[in-house]
């Protein structure tokens, strides 16, 4: 992940820290999916099972659809749900492939699991940033939050450090970044 980084530096940046989340902090993040996931995919195991026949459901002749098809139909709630299992093997993974980066001109942040999706901030963005730490100095680093828009609503997306060693420290650095590109 590092040749990411200096691949992305522009001439004559300076790092002056850079850092990959912790990959446990980061799928702990996703726990809440994972309990949801638990009964999501029981559930759709359970109704595939039940609607195929082999748990002593007689079916009739006169039944309208084909015998495959509650098997396919249930799939793709059983790929669902295994997909919300496996959210925290998920955000585990993308942290093994992120980086986090502080330099003389900005904050940048870059995620490559397959494409590099690199983040810049500057400016305003280091104005109204906010910190959560743990009683160990850990925790994040928030710049803003994206809302999502959905059926149910909209969802917020926090975009930042996250899952990251001595956060205090951190925010002080980001800081001090926004002095001097201010200044500048």
């Amino acid at each position: 992940m590092q040749c990411v980084l200096e691949h992305e530096l522009r001439p004559g940046e300076r790092v002056v820290w850079s850092q990959q989340p912790r990959p446990a902090a980061l799928a702990r993040k996703s726990s809440t999916t994972f309990l949801f996931g638990i009964p999501f995919f029981a559930f759709a195991v359970f109704w595939t099972i039940g609607a195929s026949g082999p748990l002593g459901f007689s079916k009739t002749k006169g039944d309208s659809f084909p015998s495959w098809f509650p098997i396919l139909w249930g799939s793709m709630f059983i790929i669902v749900g295994a997909g919300l299992l496996l959210s925290p093997v998920w955000a585990y993974w993308k942290a093994l492939r992120t980086v986090y980066a502080i330099t003389d001109q900005r904050a940048i942040l870059i995620v490559a699991p397959w494409r590099h999706t690199i983040h810049s901030f500057v400016g305003r963005h280091l104005v109204d940033i906010h910190r959560v730490e743990d009683d160990a100095g850990r925790g994040d680093i928030v710049f803003h939050r994206e809302a999502r828009s959905g059926k149910g609503g909209d969802s917020y997306y926090d975009v930042g450090f996250l899952g990251i060693e001595r956060v205090r420290e951190v925010e002080d650095s980001l800081r001090e970044l926004y002095d001097t590109t201010r200044a500048a």
